[in-house]
C-alpha cells in the first residue's frame, strides 16, 4: 500500500465508511477506491477531488492526501527556512508550493526544470515574506 492509498483508508475509517460507501458517495466506481488503497492504481486529480469533497477533509488533510497524491514532501528543496514558518504562513506556503506543482502534471518538464521551477518560487515566497514583513 502507497502513502496516498495509507492516508485515504486511514481518512475514511475515521468517518466510518466502507470502500462502497465512499465510493458512491465520492460518485466513482466500486472497486475504484480499494484499487487506490491498495496502490493497485493512483487514480487521477479529479479522482481525488471527488474523495477529498466525499470525504469532507478539513484543509490540513486535503494538503496532506494532495501531497502523498504527487508523490512529495512539501520542504522538498530542503529549505531551513520552511522550519522556521508559523502555521499560518507554512499553510501558506504549502498552497503556493501545491498550487506549482499543478503545473507539474505535464510530462513534458525534466525534473531538472521543474526543481529549477521550484527553487524559484521558493525563494519568490520568501523574498515576498520579507518585503511585507518590512511594511
Amino acid at each position: 500500500m502507497n502513502n496516498y492509498g495509507n492516508l485515504i483508508k486511514k481518512f475514511r475509517e475515521e468517518r466510518s465508511l466502507s470502500q462502497n460507501e465512499l465510493a458512491k458517495k465520492a460518485e466513482v466506481g466500486n472497486g475504484t477506491i480499494g484499487d487506490i488503497e491498495r496502490g493497485a492504481r493512483k487514480g487521477k486529480i479529479s479522482t481525488l477531488d471527488k474523495i477529498a469533497k466525499a470525504l469532507s477533509l478539513t484543509e490540513e488533510e486535503r494538503i496532506k492526501l494532495e501531497n502523498a497524491f504527487m508523490g512529495r514532501d512539501i520542504n522538498i528543496l530542503g529549505d531551513k527556512r520552511v522550519e522556521n514558518l508559523s502555521k499560518k504562513e507554512l499553510s501558506q506556503y504549502e498552497k503556493v508550493i501545491n498550487e506549482a506543482y499543478i503545473f507539474f502534471n505535464d510530462k513534458s518538464s525534466t525534473e531538472e526544470e521543474k526543481q529549477k521551477l521550484l527553487m524559484a518560487i521558493n525563494e519568490i515566497f520568501f523574498m515576498s515574506k520579507e518585503i511585507n514583513r518590512k511594511k
